[in-house]
C-alpha cells in the first residue's frame, strides 16, 4: 500500500500480484482489485500526450465534451511549450471563458488576436464564444474594434 499510495504503480502492482497468490482468499481478492488499479493508472499515466500540439488536440477533445477543468492545464502547458501559436491561446481562452475566468479569458484571446489578428473576427463568429461576449472584458476585445 505504500507503493501505491507513493503513485510507484509498477511497483505496486508487481507487489499486489504477488499477495494475490497468497492463501489468504479475502487478502487475494483486495490484491487483484489493487493490482488492476494500478493497472489503469499505468495505463492512463501512458496515455497523456506529450507534445504541445498532442496536448492541444487532447484539450480540444476534452472541451467538446464540456470537460473544461480538464483541459485548461493542458492547454497552458501547450502554451508554455509554443508560446506562438494563436491557436493554444484562443482554444485556452475559450475555455478559461467557460470556466467562468472572464479576465484570463480575455488576456488569452488578446495574445491570440496580437499574434494572429483574424482570430477577432473568428471569436466574433465562432458559436463557441458567443456566451463569452454578453458582457465583460471578451466583449470589449472582441467586439468594441472591428477588424
Amino acid at each position: 500500500m505504500s507503493s501505491f499510495h507513493s503513485k510507484d504503480f509498477a511497483k505496486a502492482r508487481t507487489l499486489f500480484e504477488q499477495a494475490a497468490t497468497g492463501p489468504a482468499v479475502e487478502l487475494a481478492h483486495s490484491a487483484q482489485m489493487y493490482a488492476r488499479m494500478c493497472e489503469r493508472r499505468i495505463g492512463a499515466d501512458q496515455a497523456v500526450p506529450k507534445s504541445p500540439e498532442d496536448l492541444y488536440a487532447h484539450s480540444i477533445a476534452l472541451m467538446n465534451h464540456g470537460r473544461y477543468s480538464q483541459a485548461e492545464p493542458l492547454l497552458r502547458k501547450a502554451v508554455s511549450a509554443l508560446p506562438r501559436a494563436d491557436h493554444f491561446h484562443y482554444a485556452l481562452a475559450l475555455c478559461q471563458g467557460h470556466l467562468g475566468d472572464l479576465r484570463a479569458s480575455a488576456d488569452s484571446l488578446r495574445r491570440a488576436i496580437e499574434i494572429q489578428p483574424s482570430n477577432r473576427t473568428s471569436a466574433r463568429r465562432d458559436a463557441d464564444f458567443q456566451p463569452l461576449l454578453a458582457d465583460g472584458p471578451v466583449r470589449d476585445l472582441v467586439l468594441g474594434e472591428r477588424s
